[in-house]
């Protein structure tokens, strides 16, 4: 065989190989693209929902509703029941807290692991909280508190009103069974590393991290 046959079929083979695919392999593809998109959109507007709904819930006090959205991985460590009381105790201290404002900055793909599937919503919300009764007596210690957890820049005390005005930026890991027909959340805690450690999976636990250091 001449170099210069040599070189016509090895031509021949690169344009097959670049060949685009076939009208049916591209429906198939669009079909699948679309199918991606659109349950992507509803997926970012269920979460967006039952963000609103797990909020506008905590502000009202509506224990049962909160309490029903929260990762049941966590009643492995306490009963609901005596979950919801710490909320019901620490308002009654003197520490309420509302939240306004939301707004979801950033929902990561699905992660799957083992028969279930995980979600980071990344998002914002601004959160007031009053302080009141014998609470007062531990402003300064609250305020060191928050600072850690949500930066001095985002904090401001009103001394006339005895509240805290907080810019929070954080992350709700959403998970569901495989048919993803009913979706759990928990609220990421970096204070709390060993509790995230147990309760999130590792590949889940190591991508909400990785992307918050950034």
């Amino acid at each position: 065989m001449t170099n210069s046959l040599k070189i016509i079929l090895l031509f021949s083979i690169i344009i097959f190989s670049c060949k685009g695919p076939t009208k049916e392999q591209k429906e198939v593809l669009d079909t699948k693209n679309k199918l991606e998109e659109d349950l992507d959109k509803l997926l970012k507007n269920k979460f967006k929902d039952d963000i609103s709904t797990y909020l506008n819930a905590y502000n009202k006090g509506d224990w049962d509703v909160v309490s029903n959205m929260w990762n049941p991985k966590l009643f492995e460590f306490a009963p609901r029941d005596q979950l919801v009381e710490l909320l019901i105790q620490t308002e009654e201290m003197g520490m309420k807290m509302k939240f306004s404002d939301q707004s979801i900055e950033k929902i990561s793909e699905i992660i799957n692991y083992e028969d279930s599937k995980f979600s980071i919503i990344y998002y914002k919300v601004r959160l007031k909280v009053e302080i009141s009764g014998d609470m007062l007596e531990n402003i300064e210690q609250l305020k060191q508190n928050f600072i850690p957890i949500y930066g001095e820049d985002n904090l401001k005390y009103d001394e006339t009103t005895n509240t805290f005005d907080i810019k929070v930026r954080n992350a709700m890991i959403a998970m569901s069974n495989e048919k993803m027909s009913d979706w759990k959340y928990l609220e990421y805690n970096k204070q709390q590393t060993e509790l995230m450690e147990v309760l999130l999976p590792e590949e889940v636990l190591n991508r909400v991290t990785k992307i918050k250091t950034l």
